[in-house]
C-alpha cells in the first residue's frame, strides 16, 4: 500500500467514524469526499529524496497576479519561471488569517482540528508541524524570511519553529534576508527542507517599493499616510474616520514600529480637527490598489532573483519549489481594505509547483492550502501520516484529475480581536478577547465550483463589537447563511439564499458538518497570558 493511498484512506476512515451521528448530511459527506478519492490514482513519487523549498508570500491575491490573467505585468519573473510548472487556479486558503492558515498549510489539519484559532494559540496536543515531517526524514531544515507574526508573538514562534534546525525569520518586512537564504543553502548539505515567509507584499503598501503603477502627482486623503492597519480600521464604505481617542496606539499590546515599521500613530488624521470623517473616492481606492500592486512587483523581482540563482548554482535539478499565499486583500470590493472575511478577494490565492523534470500545467480543479503538506510527502515520498488535506499529486500527474468538490474557510478570529485595545483592559474590544477565549467567535464558509455559502455564526457578537459601529460606521447587516452564486457575481456582492434555497440546504449539511468534526472539543482555554509574559 502506497504511501497516498495508506494516508487517505486513513483520513476517509477519521471522517466515517467522525459522521455515523449526523444523519443524513453526514452520509452525503461521506459519498461526496470517498468518490472524490476513488477518481483518484495511486501515483508514484515524482521526486523521491529531492530538496523542497516553500516560498510563503502574504497578503498576495491571485487576480492581481499577470500569471492569472491580471491586466498589469506584476509578476513578468514568476511568469516565466512558471512556463514549466503547475498552476493552480483555484487554491484556496483554509482561513483569512495568516497564523490560521499558514498553522493548515504546515499540519494538512483544518483551522479547528489544528487549534491555532489566533495569534496567541498553541496547537492542540499531538499536532506535528511541516518541518517535525522532513526533519524526521531526514532532511535538514530551516526558515528564514521577513513575516514577523512568527517571531513577535510567542505562540506562534513557538509552533512555527518546531521541526527547524535553523529559524531566523525578521521582524521588519521591507527587507526580506535573501543573503542569509542563498547562504544557509551553499552551506547545508542535502535533501533539505527550506521555508520562506515572505512580507513584503503585506501592508504597509509603500514603504519598500520602487512605484511602477501609481500616479506621481495623487495628493488625495491618502498621501503621507501610511498604508497599513492604522489607516484601513478607520476606512470603512467610502469614509476615512478620524479616531477620537489619541492614545490608542497598540495592536496587541505591541507597538506598530514593531509590526510594521516605524510611522505615526493611530492619531494620524486627528490634526485635521475641522472633520470627524473624509470622504474617500475611486481615485483614493485605486492609488491604494497602485500600491498594493507596487509591492508585488518588488515581491516579484525578488523572487525571480532568487529562482534565477537556484538554477544558476545547480540546486534547481534536484529541487521541488512551492510558491504560494497565506491569504489575499480585500481592496474595496466589500467596503473596506484589509484581509477581513472568507470572501474569494481574500481566500483565493497562488499556487505554483515546479518539479524537476517534469512538464507544467494549469489545473482548475479546486485545492486547498491543508492539501500542501500531503502533496508535498507524496511527491518526495515522506510519510506524514493522516491528515485532512488531499494530495494534489494526481492534478498534478493529469490536469484532467478531479481531487476536490469543495473547500472548507475558517473566519477566526474575528478582526474585532485584532483592532486596538486600551493598556488598562478597558475597552469594549478587551472585553470581546475574553468572551473569545471561552466561546471561540467564528464564521465558516464553504466553496464549491459555483457557489460559495457562509455561516455567519458569530453575527450577533459581530454587531455587538464591530469595529466599524467603533469608528462610527454602519455595521452590514447580517444573515445567518448567505449564499453567492461566483458563476455571475465573482466578487460576491449579492446574497442569492432566498431564491435558491435547495442550494442553501444542501452546502448548509456539508458545512455543519465540517464544522463538527473540526470545532468540536476545541480547549476552551485562555491565551492572553502568554503575550503578557512575553511583553
Amino acid at each position: 500500500m502506497s504511501i497516498w493511498y495508506a494516508s487517505h484512506v486513513n483520513a476517509v476512515r477519521r471522517l466515517v467514524g467522525s459522521t455515523y451521528a449526523f444523519g443524513a448530511a453526514g452520509t452525503v459527506l461521506i459519498i461526496v469526499v470517498g468518490a472524490a478519492l476513488a477518481n483518484q490514482r495511486d501515483v508514484e513519487p515524482l521526486c523521491p529524496g529531492c530538496n523542497v523549498v516553500i516560498l510563503s508570500v502574504d497578503s498576495t491575491r491571485a487576480d492581481h497576479m499577470s500569471l492569472y490573467g491580471y491586466e498589469r505585468e506584476t509578476t513578468p519573473e514568476i511568469d516565466a519561471w512558471a512556463s514549466d510548472a503547475v498552476i493552480f487556479d483555484r487554491y484556496f486558503a483554509s482561513a483569512y488569517l495568516t497564523p490560521m492558515s499558514a498553522t493548515g498549510l504546515h499540519t494538512g489539519l483544518e483551522t479547528g482540528n489544528h487549534g491555532v484559532i489566533n495569534f496567541q494559540a498553541y496547537p492542540r496536543d499531538g499536532v506535528r508541524m511541516v518541518a517535525e515531517h522532513f526533519a524526521d526524514a531526514g532532511y535538514q531544515t530551516a526558515a528564514i524570511g521577513n513575516s514577523p507574526e512568527f517571531t513577535i508573538f510567542p505562540a506562534l514562534e513557538n509552533a512555527f519553529s518546531r521541526g527547524y534546525e535553523h529559524y531566523d525569520i525578521r521582524v521588519a518586512r521591507k527587507r526580506m534576508p535573501w543573503d542569509k537564504v542563498r547562504e544557509w543553502i551553499s552551506d547545508t548539505d542535502e535533501p533539505f527542507f527550506l521555508w520562506i515567509p515572505i512580507g513584503t507584499v503585506h501592508w504597509p503598501y509603500d514603504q519598500s517599493a520602487e512605484n511602477r503603477f501609481a500616479h506621481p502627482e495623487y495628493s488625495g486623503p491618502f498621501t503621507d499616510r501610511v498604508l497599513d492597519i492604522s489607516t484601513f480600521n478607520y476606512y470603512y464604505d467610502g469614509r476615512l474616520y478620524t479616531p477620537e481617542d489619541t492614545d490608542t496606539t497598540h495592536i496587541y499590546g505591541i507597538e506598530h514600529s514593531a509590526f510594521s515599521g516605524p510611522h505615526p500613530s493611530l492619531a494620524q488624521y486627528a490634526d485635521n480637527e475641522s472633520a470627524s470623517e473624509m470622504p474617500i473616492g475611486y481615485e483614493d481606492i485605486q492609488y491604494v490598489r497602485d500600491l498594493y500592486d507596487n509591492g508585488i512587483a518588488q515581491m516579484d523581482r525578488e523572487v525571480g532573483a532568487f529562482l534565477r540563482w537556484l538554477e544558476e548554482s545547480g540546486y534547481a535539478s534536484s529541487t521541488v519549489v512551492l510558491f504560494e499565499s497565506e491569504h489575499g486583500e480585500d481592496l474595496g470590493e466589500h467596503k473596506y481594505i484589509a484581509h477581513y472575511d472568507v470572501h474569494d478577494t481574500t481566500v483565493h490565492v497562488p499556487l505554483v509547483v515546479k518539479i524537476p523534470d517534469r512538464a507544467g500545467h494549469r489545473v482548475s480543479g479546486l485545492a486547498s492550502n491543508i492539501d500542501i503538506l500531503p502533496t508535498l510527502a507524496d511527491i518526495v515520498d515522506i510519510d506524514i501520516g493522516a491528515v485532512d488535506g488531499v494530495s494534489q499529486l494526481p492534478a498534478i500527474v493529469d490536469p484532467t484529475a478531479s481531487v476536490r468538490d469543495a473547500v472548507f474557510i475558517a473566519r477566526t478570529p474575528l478582526w474585532e480581536r485584532i483592532v486596538m485595545v486600551e493598556e488598562d483592559g478597558t475597552s469594549p474590544f478587551d472585553e470581546f478577547r475574553r468572551r473569545d477565549d471561552v466561546e471561540h467567535f467564528r464564521d465558516t464558509a464553504v466553496r464549491t465550483d459555483q457557489w460559495k455559502l457562509i455561516h455567519r455564526s458569530a453575527r450577533e457578537v459581530e454587531a455587538q463589537y464591530s469595529l466599524w459601529r467603533f469608528i462610527g460606521a454602519e455595521a452590514p447587516p447580517r444573515g445567518e447563511f448567505e449564499l453567492y452564486d461566483l458563476l455571475t457575481d465573482p466578487t460576491e456582492q449579492i446574497d442569492v439564499a432566498d431564491e435558491y434555497p435547495a442550494v442553501v440546504e444542501e452546502l448548509k449539511g456539508r458545512l455543519l458538518e465540517y464544522e463538527r468534526r473540526t470545532w468540536e472539543n476545541l480547549p476552551h482555554r485562555a491565551t492572553n497570558p502568554d503575550l503578557q509574559e512575553y511583553f
